[in-house]
């Protein structure tokens, strides 16, 4: 109809930001369809802002076609909408770093974005911002950041993440975690494996002996003697 076409004639139009933002909340809503080639990016700023869609993974997908800088701001203002249905977005690994790099998204939302999208694989940027993170991540989250981290990191990851780690997780990483660790990895034996004292580590013993990886652990001449428990094989 004439209406809608004068409403589709100036969203397309070349009017000033402020002088479009007064007009849209005025003028009634269309269907825009999914062809954004003839908006400029300052309306679409302004149709975002103003929740002009109904924000589905093709509209977010015409965006991104249309506008890529503007597809994280657009996730960002629907992302309640978004988290519905996380999959559906097929979000690739530069959207996922581009959506940590944001400060629009807390550190859960962050995490939740990472693990509901299905990535096959991490980068390294998606890697370091979960060795970062204390929020509890999913076992396969954990293994697809650690073979992108370095000694360091992997520390940290697997610190972070400490409580959620199974004795089989924990001898696998204690391979990777350097010469303190590396003695924990072999539980052909009962023997006994010294750390150094600080906080970190006396919160590990604690894990290790609730989950009786390790049958007793002692301080020892300013130490932490760990008795690492012999595994039975079944």
């Amino acid at each position: 109809d004439m209406e809608g076409e004068l409403v589709r004639e100036i969203i397309c139009s070349d009017l000033e930001k402020s002088c479009f933002g007064r007009l849209i909340d005025k003028m009634p809503r269309i269907d825009l369809g999914l062809d954004y080639s003839n908006i400029n990016s300052e309306h679409m700023k302004v149709l975002l802002r103003h929740r002009y869609f109904d924000f589905t993974a093709e509209v977010a997908s015409a965006i991104k076609q249309n506008h890529p800088q503007l597809n994280v701001m657009a996730i960002a203002i629907y992302k309640e909408e978004v988290k519905l249905d996380i999959p559906s977005f097929a979000f690739d690994l530069e959207e996922i770093e581009r959506i940590i790099a944001s400060i629009e998204f807390a550190e859960n939302e962050k995490v939740r974005f990472i693990e509901e999208s299905s990535l096959a694989a991490f980068s390294e940027k998606i890697a370091q911002f979960l060795s970062r993170t204390t929020f509890v991540v999913k076992k396969d989250t954990f293994d697809k950041a650690w073979v992108h981290l370095n000694q360091v990191q992997k520390r940290e990851l697997f610190f972070h993440q400490l409580e959620g780690l199974d004795n089989d997780v924990l001898e696998r990483c204690f391979v990777d975690l350097g010469e303190e660790y590396q003695d924990f990895a072999d539980r052909s034996r009962r023997h006994d494996v010294k750390l150094i004292k600080p906080p970190k580590n006396q919160k590990l013993a604690d894990y290790l002996k609730r989950k009786a990886y390790i049958t007793s652990f002692s301080e020892e001449h300013g130490k932490i003697k760990c008795t690492v428990k012999k595994e039975v094989s079944v």
